[in-house]
């Protein structure tokens, strides 16, 4: 049997130190990576492209949140927590797919429009004190920008001028976006991109 060489007590300074082992998985390093990175940060989540028509949708895994994104009949990019405002269940169970007009829980048929706002649900007419508009979809922020749709989870955002507009030389942007593939890996806040780690999922 090969037995890996013991490593040496110093790093030779023409290489770089990698991480402790157990940041790779230990599970009170990855629930802060979520908290502290994926749920308080900008994140690239799916291009404009795959929402191609009104209805067309996408659901994103962003730390622990299932986030859904989608077009209003206007073509505007929304996004929502993937969760029904009535029982707390997921509201779009596949990855993708188009809806016509509107997003219906499985569990109790609570229907929303594609703006989030509730719009039908049984007996829902029996009960007026139920507002439409704050009983809707939970909604997350949201930047469309060089085809790309960009969500943060965070009840105040950093600015996205700033921690992505700003992050290209010179104001270039004609690279894909660092945050498409780099930001999706915690690790290249350590500096190393190429051993990134997925979401949370």
């Amino acid at each position: 049997m090969t037995v890996a060489p013991e490593s040496p007590a110093v790093t030779p300074p023409s290489l770089l130190a990698t991480l402790p082992g157990h940041w790779y998985t230990a599970p009170g390093v990855f629930r802060r990576e979520q908290e502290h990175l994926f749920e308080a940060m900008w994140f690239c989540a799916v291009r404009g492209a795959d929402l191609d028509r009104p209805g067309a949708f996408r659901t994103v895994r962003i730390g622990r949140e299932s986030v859904l994104i989608t077009r209003n009949r206007r073509g505007e990019p929304r996004a929502f927590l993937n969760i029904c405002r009535h029982r707390g269940a997921r509201l779009c169970t596949e990855e993708s797919g188009t809806v016509r007009r509107s997003l219906q829980c499985p569990y109790h048929a609570w229907t929303y429009d594609l703006d989030g706002r509730l719009t039908a649900a049984p007996n829902l007419s029996k009960m007026p004190d139920v507002d439409r508009v704050e009983r809707g979809l939970v909604p997350v922020r949201l930047r469309e920008w060089l085809g790309y749709v960009w969500v943060c989870l965070a009840e105040e955002p950093p600015s996205f001028e700033e921690t992505v507009i700003g992050r290209w030389p010179n104001g270039s942007a004609t690279r894909t976006p660092w945050s498409a593939t780099a930001w999706r890996g915690w690790r290249w806040a350590a500096g190393s991109p190429t051993t990134s780690r997925p979401t949370g999922s």
